[in-house]
């Protein structure tokens, strides 16, 4: 099983296919392992890297350090220990909180950032978010399988859950396949509550789309757009009718319009190298 120690932490990886470095980092509680849907494409042309951040999937979930910038720490660890100098980044939800500091703080390092269904953090998200989240967060009594079957009832699209119930279903048994502790969960949620880059998206100097589903109820849509509008010569692609797991609704359409921007930062000289 491929590991590497950070400070103590245990994190753990997966590598598929070769080419230019390519790094996904998933959301709140959601291991590398659901990627299935895009290891097979992105593999086929990158060297995808699919980390477990502290606190999910198979690293260490215990009551260690939790903010997203030791989450961003723990993907440079990871890059230094694959000798990775530099590499595209994929970031969803807390993913793309990770993958907004990385940039600033390690720009050097970042090719083409994607920034999915994620926000810049401050108390705004909070506020618009506050009572989803409350309601959420009860969950008392509640087996673990009701959880996971809840929040993707909240972070997909009905359409989805109604039209696609294989899916739902092959997601869930993923879910349920590495589940979260409530140490991992509390660490993790607490560090993307903490965050906050509403004043320092300037400073990103990387390639940047974004992409946000029209439907997202965890991360209201014009959150990507507030992104979208302060990172330098970014731009965003919406998804229509698509919620907060656009990676799992919508796939085909995710993966084109991924390797599409790609596609074009290779042109325009970068990560291909």
């Amino acid at each position: 099983m491929p590991t590497i120690d950070v400070d103590g932490v245990t994190l753990y990886y997966e590598e598929h296919g070769e080419g230019p470095p390519f790094v996904l980092i998933q959301g709140l509680g959601i291991p590398g392992a659901a990627w299935y849907n895009q290891v097979p494409e992105f593999s086929a042309r990158y060297r995808v890297i699919l980390p477990d951040n502290r606190g999910s999937g198979r690293s260490d979930q215990t009551k260690i350090e939790y903010s997203v910038p030791r989450m961003a720490d723990d993907v440079i660890a990871l890059l230094d220990h694959l000798g990775v100098e530099r590499a595209h980044v994929l970031g969803l939800s807390l993913g793309g909180l990770i993958a907004q500091q990385l940039a600033i703080s390690y720009p050097e390092r970042v090719f083409g950032l994607i920034l999915v269904s994620t926000h810049p953090g401050g108390p705004p998200y909070l506020e618009a978010t506050g009572e989803m989240w409350k309601e959420r967060l009860n969950v008392v009594g509640k087996t673990i399988e009701q959880i996971y079957r809840e929040a993707l009832e909240w972070g997909a699209a009905p359409a989805f859950i109604r039209e696609r119930p294989e899916e739902v279903e092959r997601f869930l048994k993923m879910r349920l396949q590495y589940p979260q502790s409530g140490t991992g969960f509390q660490g993790q949620f607490t560090a993307g509550a903490a965050f906050d880059a509403r004043e320092e998206l300037y400073r990103i100097k990387a390639p940047t789309l974004v992409i946000h589903g029209t439907e997202d109820q965890v991360v209201p849509p014009r959150f990507g757009s507030f992104i979208a509008e302060r990172i330098p010569g970014a731009r965003i692609h919406w998804l229509e009718g698509v919620g907060h797991l656009a990676f799992v609704e919508a796939p085909s359409q995710f993966n084109a319009v991924v390797l599409s921007f790609l596609d074009e930062v290779a042109t325009k000289g970068g990560g291909q190298g």
